[in-house]
């Protein structure tokens, strides 16, 4: 296994392993260090940027690490997933997938994607082979 920008990777697995998740504001105070190696990421002149242009680059950063596979293909290391009814965070992949509860929002948030992609291309033909409403409605009805 490759892992692509293994200093961002190893940076906010540290951060995931410490808090148990990630969540944006948590790494934007990390990287606050000028020696953190996340620091340079962020764009950090106040008259350029406030603190939610920061959260959102800490977004963007925490979704753009992927592994590599043997076979060449990236997969997504960290998700954003409920963790109470209000709160939300970031959580490296197998952490997600060794709890039902987890893998189920995963799968469901994944269903939303595949659904709201299927709706938007429905009417390209060249794709209709590869679309099927049928199956991903009873795909959405069993992970309710």
């Amino acid at each position: 296994m490759n892992i692509k920008n293994k200093q961002k990777y190893k940076e906010l697995k540290r951060i995931h392993d410490e808090y148990g998740s990630i969540e944006p504001k948590t790494v934007v105070e990390v990287a606050k260090d000028v020696n953190n190696p996340l620091h340079n990421y962020f764009e950090w002149d106040d008259k350029k940027a406030g603190i939610e242009y920061r959260l959102w680059q800490a977004r963007q950063l925490i979704t753009k690490v992927y592994i590599v596979t043997e076979d060449d293909e990236k997969v997504q290391v960290f998700h954003n997933i409920n963790i109470n009814e209000i709160d939300s965070a970031y959580q490296e992949l197998p952490v997600i997938l060794s709890n039902a509860d987890k893998k189920k929002q995963l799968i469901q948030s994944a269903l939303r994607e595949i659904k709201y992609w299927q709706d938007k291309y429905k009417t390209i033909s060249e794709l209709s082979e590869i679309i099927n409403l049928k199956k991903l409605k009873k795909l959405l009805l069993s992970f309710e």
